[in-house]
């Protein structure tokens, strides 16, 4: 197991993974598998493996290049079940493609290694593909951490209540479809027949994605076995965070079907601490492998007794929690990905890797915004260009009106309307144009000019849905704007732009965000060169070029670290938490009020939030508050001016400065509190890039309770502060304005005239 070296591809023909762990999007072993992708690899002895062969929509040549057989490469292949094959008068009645599924059956016969997600399909894969016993492992299947039990006083029957008004008692929960073995006709029958007192108190609510003849078919269904209408809810698709409450606030949950490859539903449920039942069928009587929560998936009455015990016996149901509990550390990711090395390690062995680059008084061009115009962004150039204005000729070009020119950043730095450039001043003039962007409206000249006239592009975003959006609706207008952005995902994407985007395109930009597209391409395609604030913001960059397209020379260049006002000494707070900046749902502050509530258990600490929310937001978090109990130890303060904003950063014992989700960004308000002294927690990618110790990382993904234990660590040890603060103000030194400019230029000097 130590000797192998995993990596990760990526399928050219598929859209880009919804969701991708930043750790693995940062590892340099996730590549796009092209031809010679996969070669270097089959040079390091790797083994090839193919996640999901039954995908028949795409080619069998994309599901195994040729390439990959010609090297003879060790062929891996995970096997989910084989249904389509026992029930084929079921699923293939009248089909073509009966004949493509057996020519990916041959590709399992073939394979050097099969890894089965149950011990169930293991055995199916030896009946029926008679495939040689040793080179056929079960791996199992991986249940999300975030499917966990809900944290103290998180309620999550509210949720369920929001979501699905229907839902308006105790209820008993299935997950499940149309087809025949999903079994929901007699789940209905068998709660139909709980004693009349004990129905009566509850729903039985089925979550599936269903047709209206299905739904009709099922509800004539319940009608007959006596259920009155409001007894049978019928969610269709619901999102994963309803369905995890859906599991959590469920009085038991229920899982009938005849034949599963797994029967991952039944592992989320026990996962959320719902007591759960399972047919004693195929795998899914391994989800829990407690035979006395089973019950013959035909027997109605069977299903219905035991159904009866599970609800009304509560040292039976307390078994059923404990016991799930217990069991689904087994289906976990972690435990999935180590079964998976200890097979992949009987085929193959491993191998090793690679390395990288240098500057004169240079001509420079810096187009964006600057003050007096209020954004991160715009102070942000304010300051580079005074720095970079002493070394290097400077011309500014604003994005704001003519009568903004002359406000001069660089002391004597001429400055521009945005608009002169190309028109009456030769852009090819300089020895780089430095165009900054970002990811919202402001920024629709100085995109326009990116585009005509190559220069070196400073993406402050790496994802650039939000301002192509805003483009779309502001420039193009309503009769072009689904035409125009459907015409930019075919442009950059091809035929990794999803199906439901390239036919109907979303104006939500987090769909984008979650079909990993991040629309730069455009401009890394128009680009000389592009500038980007941290490995990690490359690496995002990199993969959303594509397979065969790399961007221009890219260098990291980290935000520089304002220097802080000089404001009058306040005392620190003690057991203050500040979060800082603009307010929003990326920046996860139920979490942070979360974590409040699990830390509020052992200290009185508080919790500040310093800048502005969206009042819709911010009455949200006020009464994300008073549900968990800590409403009296959140602060809000709104939109503040400078001075104040640095008086909070002088007054909190640390800052916690987490996210949602990340898009390449890097965190002025953490520079901030370095520069300030505050030790600062934080699950931003970016700081990867940091020195060590510099701030408390915390895993992407990490729970309150991760949170919270981090923050008592921070706000109870006086050392672990002093450490974080001195080297925090440590970094603040060196990480200057002076410093990147001399990078700017550097950079510009590499790049050929």
């Amino acid at each position: 197991m130590e000797g192998v070296v995993c990596g990760l591809g990526l399928n050219p023909l598929q859209p880009f993974p919804k969701r991708l762990d930043p750790q693995i999007a940062d590892s340099p072993k996730l590549v796009w598998t092209t031809a010679d992708a996969v070669r270097q690899a089959m040079r390091d002895s790797a083994a090839y493996h193919i996640m999901s062969p039954f995908e028949l929509s795409v080619s069998s040549q994309s599901v195994v290049p040729p390439f990959v057989l010609e090297a003879g490469a060790p062929l891996v292949v995970t096997l989910y079940d084989l249904i389509p094959l026992i029930f084929a008068e079921q699923y293939f009645a009248g089909s073509s493609r009966q004949r493509a599924y057996h020519t990916r059956l041959d590709l399992i016969r073939q394979a050097d290694l099969v890894l089965t997600i149950s011990e169930s399909t293991r055995q199916d894969a030896l009946a029926h593909l008679q495939l040689d016993p040793a080179r056929v492992f079960t791996i199992g299947c991986g249940v999300p951490a975030f499917f966990r039990p809900p944290p103290e006083g998180n309620e999550p029957r509210e949720v369920v209540a929001a979501a699905l008004p229907g839902v308006t008692r105790p209820y008993v929960l299935t997950v499940g479809g149309s087809d025949e073995r999903k079994n929901i006709n007699r789940l209905i029958e068998a709660f139909a027949g709980l004693p009349r007192h004990l129905r009566t108190d509850l729903q039985l609510v089925v979550v599936c994605q269903i047709d209206e003849r299905n739904r009709g078919r099922w509800e004539a269904w319940a009608a007959t076995c006596g259920l009155h209408p409001a007894d049978l809810v019928i969610t269709d698709l619901v999102s994963d965070a309803v369905l995890k409450s859906l599991y959590q606030a469920a009085s038991l949950f229920v899982f009938p079907s005849t034949y599963e490859g797994f029967g991952l539903p039944a592992a989320e449920a026990a996962a959320c601490g719902c007591a759960t039942i399972t047919s004693n069928t195929s795998a899914v009587r391994e989800v829990l492998n407690f035979p006395a929560a089973t019950f013959d998936p035909l027997e109605v009455e069977t299903m219905t007794s035991l159904m009866e015990r599970s609800l009304t016996d509560d040292d039976f149901r307390r078994v059923l929690r404990d016991f799930g509990s217990r069991v689904t550390a087994n289906h976990r990711w972690e435990r999935v990905a180590g079964r998976t090395v200890e097979a992949v390690a009987t085929l193959t062995p491993p191998r090793p890797r690679r390395s990288r680059s240098p500057a004169r008084r240079r001509r420079l061009a810096l187009a964006g915004q600057f003050p007096p115009t209020r954004s991160g962004i715009a102070d942000y150039n304010g300051r580079l260009a005074a720095e970079l204005s002493k070394i290097c000729e400077l011309d500014l070009y604003s994005t704001e009106h003519a009568s903004r020119t002359g406000r001069r950043p660089g002391g004597d730095t001429p400055m521009f309307p945005l608009n002169a450039l190309g028109r009456s001043i030769n852009p090819y003039g300089y020895d780089a144009v430095i165009y900054a962007l970002g990811n919202s409206a402001h920024h629709h000249r100085t995109y326009e000019k990116a585009v005509r006239y190559p220069g070196v592009v400073w993406l402050h975003d790496v994802r650039l849905s939000g301002f192509y959006l805003s483009y779309a609706i502001a420039e193009v207008g309503p009769p072009g704007t689904a035409r125009f952005m459907a015409d930019k995902l075919d442009y950059l994407y091809r035929s990794r732009t999803p199906a439901e985007l390239a036919s109907q395109p979303s104006f939500d930009m987090d769909t984008y965000n979650q079909a990993g597209l991040g629309l730069t391409g455009e401009l890394a395609h128009s680009a000389r060169a592009m500038i980007v604030n941290s490995t990690f913001a490359r690496r995002l960059l990199e993969l959303d070029q594509g397979p065969f397209i790399s961007p221009p020379p890219v260098r990291v260049i980290p935000l520089a670290i304002p220097n802080p006002p000089s404001i009058s000494p306040i005392q620190r707070q003690r057991l203050l938490i500040g979060s800082f900046g603009i307010g929003g749902q990326h920046k996860a502050p139920e979490l942070l009020i979360e974590a409040l509530s699990v830390l509020r258990s052992r200290i009185p600490a508080e919790l500040v939030f310093v800048g502005p929310q969206h009042p819709d937001l911010l009455q949200s978090l006020r009464a994300s508050g008073r549900l968990v109990g800590v409403s009296e130890a959140v602060r809000f303060t709104g939109e503040v001016d400078e001075a104040t904003y640095w008086e909070w950063l002088g007054r909190v014992t640390c800052a916690a400065q987490v996210r949602s989700t990340t898009h390449g960004e890097s965190s002025a308000a953490i520079n901030d509190c370095l520069a300030a002294g505050v030790p600062v927690i934080t699950n931003s990618p970016s700081c990867a890039d940091l020195p060590p110790g510099t701030v408390e990382l915390l895993h992407p993904d990490a729970s309150p309770r991760e949170l919270a234990d981090r923050m008592h660590a921070l706000l109870t040890d006086a050392s672990l502060r002093n450490r974080l603060s001195q080297a925090g103000l440590g970094h603040s030194t060196v990480a200057t304005f002076a410093g990147a400019a001399r990078e700017v230029l550097d950079f510009v000097g590499t790049l050929a005239t």
